[in-house]
């Protein structure tokens, strides 16, 4: 069994790569935090939620930790005219951004603030390291890096609790959104 966390925007790749790790047999999906990206680090939240909540995933199971609402150093980008403003545009059957369901993914402190993505990744890593048995957490990222650049950068006591990471970013010969660039290099880059 491989332990998995997932760091998203979703965007409807993202939703595909939450589908997979929800349903594969060979996945423990962990945690899941998201950041800016496809639309903003509100909508990529309630997304994964959503998302969450339809391919099958019970609140009980994983819990969905906002992250950065913008790069390192620069302004955040968004692709509406690929995503649509709420990053999943035109995407029917999902439960609406408000639905109590998808509320229930995320989780809250005692003053009911909901717990950010460096705090639960770091919770949730650490407790998997901890069982004793050597256990590392796989990261997974489809967006923006600048989750796993913070959490790199603050928690560095739990980098060897990470087994690898795993990037969805890069290109070979032509980008995406221009002659050369990738969007989610191009979103942050300087957080890879």
């Amino acid at each position: 069994m491989k332990h998995v966390w997932l760091d998203v925007d979703p965007g409807h790749d993202d939703a595909t790569a939450i589908m997979l790790a929800v349903n594969c047999p060979n996945i423990q999906l962990v945690g899941v935090s998201t950041t800016h990206g496809n639309a903003s680090s509100t909508y990529t939240a309630l997304n994964a939620a959503r998302c969450l909540f339809a391919f099958g995933s019970s609140s009980d199971q994983v819990h969905v930790y906002p992250g950065a609402d913008q790069p390192l150093l620069l302004e955040a980008k968004h692709d509406p005219e690929i995503h649509g403003v709420d990053g999943l545009g035109g995407v029917e059957g999902l439960p609406t951004l408000d639905d109590p369901r998808v509320l229930a993914f995320f989780e809250e402190d005692p003053d009911g603030n909901r717990i950010r993505a460096l705090d639960g990744m770091s919770r949730n890593i650490r407790k998997i390291w901890a069982k004793g048995s050597g256990q590392k957490v796989t990261v997974v990222s489809s967006g923006p890096m600048t989750n796993i650049a913070l959490f790199v950068s603050v928690y560095s006591d739990l980098v060897e609790a990470v087994e690898e990471i795993v990037f969805m970013g890069g290109g070979v010969g032509v980008g995406n959104r221009s002659a050369v660039a990738e969007y989610n290099i191009l979103c942050d880059r300087e957080s890879p």
